[in-house]
């Protein structure tokens, strides 16, 4: 194959996609490894952390292999990611412990504590699915973790650190983490020491796009690519979906369905956003501001469902059963709050539910209701915006993205 190629790799919360791509940007090929976690008490989210990276190490040599690819034309690989999970890497470069997922809401009342802390600071609430609770609650609950973790590294931070030996991480992820001031590029002092944590033991911030470093030879080798290839630090991915979508003009807005939903909205100015709403400066730079309203389950509902009422189903053979109801469920209605809700109000506690329900209800009807509630989900966080100012004509100029575009059923969460 002639020319460059060039490789991305998505860290998704329930599967990793990886594809790879000509000089061109054309796709070549892609693959997808759909990865369970583990939910060991409610409200816990975890996963094998090497395991989950397995996951990439087998796209990016099937995506070689489907496309007939040879990897000495590799140049660059490039990452978008979930953010708030993290690793605590321990000597030699393993994990401690199981990572902790973004979904995890178990540190509610830990996220209380540093909300004092942050208000001090000028940081605002800290969020229970941010990193930084998380922290506090295993210093706590498990100190010799903590004890024994030498770095404290996002996901896609422990990819490139798998990949190139080099602790490096974007501001808009390290940003989750409520532990780095997104504006200054400095880590909190004051939140680390509430966590436990040394600023030694945090990642180097680089821009989106900027080089962590080439492989290393162990890395090259595994992955059958040649020495030199670059690895870029990326962004989150909901960050690199609304470049992908086009969504740079203030006023522009799109939406992703996958594990999450996620609307991201392009604005000039980081003040005005509606209570609730996240605001953080625009992947695509220039002095341009993004807002995120988001809630933390829509696919992932979805897939649930599937697995638990419908084993064996297709998405397809799913929505031709909830085609056969009309709208409104036949009075069924669902809370599809699964993990407690985000925007635009947030509480862990929160839990999803069907209600309405008689004895002529039946499964089709329980599908339906659950593609309901997350349109009427989208239709609650885009008036949020649209409140907050900055949204032209809210409800119409936003572009869809993710794997309920063009009427496809999702095949896994993209978060």
């Amino acid at each position: 194959m002639d020319g460059g190629l060039y490789i991305g790799i998505d860290l998704g919360t329930t599967s990793v996609k990886v594809g790879v791509f000509d000089d061109s940007g054309a796709a070549v090929a892609f693959a997808s490894r759909e990865f369970e976690l583990d939910t060991p008490e409610p409200g816990f989210a975890e996963f094998d952390a090497d395991g989950y990276i397995g996951c990439a190490f087998d796209g990016v040599r099937e995506v070689l292999a489907d496309g007939g690819a040879d990897g000495a034309s590799v140049r660059a690989i490039g990452l978008s990611s979930q953010a708030q999970t993290f690793v605590l890497v321990g000597e030699g470069g393993s994990p401690v412990r199981p990572a902790v997922g973004w979904l995890d809401v178990r540190a509610g009342e830990e996220a209380g504590e540093l909300s004092e802390i942050s208000r001090g600071l000028g940081g605002g609430e800290v969020n229970a699915i941010a990193s930084a609770p998380k922290l506090l609650w295993l210093r706590r609950r498990e100190p010799e973790a903590l004890e024994r973790a030498e770095r404290v590294l996002l996901i896609p931070d422990y990819l490139i650190w798998r990949l190139t030996g080099r602790a490096a991480t974007d501001p808009i992820t390290a940003g989750s983490t409520h532990l780095m001031d997104r504006e200054t590029l400095k880590w909190r002092g004051p939140l680390l020491d509430a966590c436990g944590l040394a600023p030694g033991m945090m990642p180097d911030v680089l821009a989106p796009g900027e080089a962590a470093g080439p492989l290393t030879a162990a890395a090259a080798g595994e992955l059958g690519l040649g020495a030199g290839v670059v690895v870029a630090v990326g962004t989150n991915d909901q960050s690199a979906g609304m470049l992908g979508a086009g969504n740079v003009t203030p006023g522009c807005a799109s939406v992703t369905l996958g594990t999450a939903l996620a609307i991201m909205l392009t604005t000039d100015s980081r003040e005005g956003a509606a209570p609730g709403v996240g605001v953080a400066p625009h992947p695509a730079g220039g002095g341009l501001w993004s807002r995120l309203a988001y809630a933390k389950t829509a696919g992932i509902v979805l897939r649930w469902f599937r697995d638990n009422f419908a084993p064996g189903s297709s998405y397809e053979e799913l929505f031709e059963e909830i085609g056969s109801v009309p709208a409104g469920s036949d009075g069924v209605s669902c809370l599809p709050h699964f993990s407690g809700t985000a925007t635009p109000e947030f509480n862990p506690s929160v839990r999803g539910a069907f209600s309405g329900l008689t004895l002529s209800h039946g499964r089709a009807h329980l599908a339906r209701a659950l593609v309901e509630s997350l349109a009427f989900t989208v239709r609650e966080n885009v008036e949020l915006l649209a409140a907050g100012g900055g949204a032209r004509g809210a409800g119409k100029l936003w572009r869809s993205s993710g794997p309920w575009a063009a009427g496809r059923a999702p095949t896994s969460g993209s978060r």
